[in-house]
């Protein structure tokens, strides 16, 4: 299953989506497989075909929706990443080292986001949407997973609310 499957190369969003497919894909290739034996990029490939297939006459998902579903674990994993190299705990001060690593992870794929954005069409807007999407989508170690939910429930951003609760439901 390849980006093309997703978001056609005849939309301006391609470009962008094909970039992050393979960035995603590279990245999850360095996680271990998921605890059904699964490679773990299917998840995320998973999440999408789902949102794909929740859409009915004349009610689309967005690309960025399809997007945020293909990043939504990112960060996470980025920070889990962190904490296992440095045998961190999820308490006390290694709660902030986790915090700050976070916000590094966010501020790498707004770079990356920004890099890949390049030469295309996609607007300041747009680009500015996807990150906070993903953010919504990313649960802070500090939280319980209904915490979590409840942020994305009572964000007062809308569209991106709306998009954070479909890709969850996927």
């Amino acid at each position: 299953l390849g980006p093309e499957v997703i978001i056609p190369p005849t939309s301006g969003f391609y470009h962008l989506f094909a970039k992050l497919y393979a960035f995603t894909r590279d990245f999850y290739r360095q996680l271990p497989e998921r605890k059904n034996g699964e490679i773990t990029f299917i998840h995320p490939v998973n999440v999408m075909y789902f949102l794909r297939q929740a859409e009915t006459k004349g009610k689309r998902v967005d690309d960025i929706a399809l997007a945020a579903g293909l990043l939504h674990d990112y960060v996470e994993e980025s920070v889990d990443i962190y904490r296992q190299k440095k045998s961190l705990q999820l308490e006390g001060s290694d709660l902030r080292l986790l915090d700050q690593q976070e916000k590094a992870s966010i501020q790498e794929l707004q770079q990356k986001i920004e890099q890949f954005c390049l030469g295309t069409g996609i607007s300041p807007q747009q680009r500015k949407d996807l990150l906070a999407t993903v953010a919504l989508l990313t649960r802070h170690k500090q939280h319980s997973y209904y915490v979590y939910l409840s942020v994305i429930f009572n964000t007062q951003q809308k569209k991106n609310k709306e998009r954070a609760i479909h890709v969850k439901l996927a």
